[in-house]
C-alpha cells in the first residue's frame, strides 16, 4: 500500500510539473504576442498578415479535424489587433 501511495504521489507531482510547464509556455506565448501567434514579423505587410491568418484559420477552425475554438479565437484576436493600426501601437 505504501508503494502504491508513493507511486500515486509521484504521478501527481509529474502532473503538477506538466501543468506548471504549460503555464510557463502560455506566459511565454503571451509575451511574444500577436506577431508570434500569427507567425509574422514586426514589419509585416498587409498581404503577409492576410496569408498568415488564412493559413492558420484553415488549419485551426473548429469545424475541421484537430481544430479548436480556443485556438481559433486566439488567432482571430491577434489578426484583429494587428489589422488595426491603432491597436498595434
Amino acid at each position: 500500500a505504501a508503494v502504491a501511495a508513493a507511486a500515486a504521489a509521484e504521478e501527481e507531482r509529474r502532473i503538477a510539473l506538466g501543468r506548471a510547464e504549460a503555464a510557463v509556455a502560455d506566459a511565454a506565448a503571451d509575451a511574444r504576442g500577436h506577431y508570434w501567434r500569427l507567425g509574422v514579423p514586426v514589419d509585416f505587410s498587409a498581404q503577409e498578415l492576410k496569408r498568415a491568418y488564412r493559413q492558420l484559420s484553415l488549419r485551426l477552425h473548429p469545424d475541421r479535424a484537430g481544430g479548436s475554438t480556443e485556438a481559433m479565437a486566439a488567432v482571430a484576436a491577434a489578426h484583429d489587433c494587428l489589422a488595426d493600426a491603432a491597436c498595434r501601437r
